[in-house]
């Protein structure tokens, strides 16, 4: 962390970097189908339709389109 910026925990890049290094890389995994749906029960958890969209995707990869990644 920057010792300069005091708050650099606090932005998303910082965040984003920190739980990245803490997760197992098991559990990091390809997307295999798109559109993302749920197979938990939509009685209980709601519609299947995941609110991710490739919009959402592009968004926060910075421009780069999705399925070249």
């Amino acid at each position: 962390m920057n010792d300069r910026d005091k708050f650099s925990w606090f932005k998303d890049e910082e965040f984003c970097r920190q739980t990245l290094a803490g997760l197992n890389p098991f559990s990091i995994q390809l997307v295999p189908e798109w559109p993302l749906t749920s197979k938990l029960d939509p009685e209980i958890y709601g519609p299947p339709e995941s609110m991710i969209t490739k919009e959402l995707v592009e968004k926060e990869m910075g421009g780069i389109m999705w399925k070249r990644s």
